[in-house]
């Protein structure tokens, strides 16, 4: 072990953003790119950058279950009341406003995705 060479700071600021991102990054392109942010910024920085990746990741969190407890609302009041004679499974009747917002919501998590 060396004990000449203090710790990296940089290195530290480093595993709390991939940790807040979800793990380090797979691609070397994008393992670069935040390798330059924390070199380059202070630990306030990235304390602030993994508060708002963070925050964001929770919005979107609670907005994906809160659309799957209405999708689950639906289906489980066709399941609870419909009477099923096919045996492939059951015709359900989403909302239109459901639909939507689940079709924006679906389409709002692939952009700028390849």
């Amino acid at each position: 072990m060396n004990t000449l060479l203090p710790d990296d700071p940089a290195t530290k600021r480093y595993a709390l953003l991939c940790a807040s991102v979800g793990g380090e990054p797979q691609v070397a392109l994008q393992q670069a790119a935040l390798e330059r942010l924390c070199a380059w910024t202070t630990s306030e920085d990235i304390d602030v950058l993994t508060y708002l990746i963070r925050h964001r990741a929770g919005q979107v969190t609670h907005h994906c279950r809160s659309l799957l407890d209405e999708v689950a609302a639906v289906i489980a009041l066709v399941v609870d009341t419909g009477r099923n004679e096919r045996a492939f499974g059951y015709l359900v009747e989403v909302p239109v406003g459901l639909a939507r917002r689940v079709l924006a919501a679906a389409s709002e998590g692939t952009e700028g995705t390849p």
